[in-house]
């Protein structure tokens, strides 16, 4: 794997950034040799991401140890598997506003334009997806993980800051069988304190 691959192309499959298509003719030609190379080497990838193993144990070379921890990697899946073997395209929108700009980035829209941050986009987790579908392993199974995930490509620190401190926060330390349901819940009574809000 080591003598077709490099840690730049490795980088690809982990984060879906392109730090080697300088040498190719254009993205296209890069990524269908990317798809080709995920095809042969998935399985050693995969054995890896579900190990206890470090980043250097996938390729010495990176000698980066801290990217891509086990616990990083935890209910989670590389970037390309999301683009090639994922059984799914989308995970499930469960609330928000923004008009959505195309691409795709671990399972949601990787653009948006007009997001609200009164209400911005919420997704089910990518853990929540992959127990929805069958595809956590016994490990992960035993985990309780956050069911949902906000936006996580934000366009300004600003927006960040805002996810981080006024939103994780109301569901801080909950676990829910039913996020949807729980999302839909919390959106009536903020709907509802707007509405007390303008009669005032």
């Amino acid at each position: 794997m080591q003598e077709y691959l490099s840690k730049y192309d490795l980088e690809y499959f982990m984060s879906g950034f392109c730090f080697n298509i300088f040498k190719y003719d254009s993205k296209d030609e890069y990524r269908e040799k990317m798809r080709k190379a995920w095809a042969m080497y998935k399985d050693d990838i995969m054995d890896w991401w579900h190990s206890d193993k470090s980043y250097n144990d996938l390729a010495p070379e990176i000698n980066d140890e801290e990217e891509y921890t086990k616990a990083e990697r935890l209910g989670k899946r590389p970037r390309i598997w999301w683009e090639e073997d994922a059984p799914e395209k989308w995970r499930r929108r469960l609330g928000g506003y923004a008009r959505s700009l195309g691409g795709g980035w671990y399972g949601v829209p990787s653009s948006y334009g007009g997001i609200d941050l009164a209400n911005p986009p919420c997704f089910e987790s990518q853990a929540a997806y992959l127990r929805r579908h069958g595809l956590l392993t016994e490990e992960e199974e035993k985990m309780e993980f956050c069911p949902y995930e906000f936006l996580d490509r934000p366009h300004t620190k600003e927006y960040a800051q805002h996810i981080k401190d006024h939103w994780y926060k109301k569901f801080e330390g909950e676990v829910f069988a039913d996020p949807e349901a729980k999302y839909r819940e919390y959106l009536a009574k903020q709907e509802k304190f707007r509405k007390n809000q303008q009669r005032e």
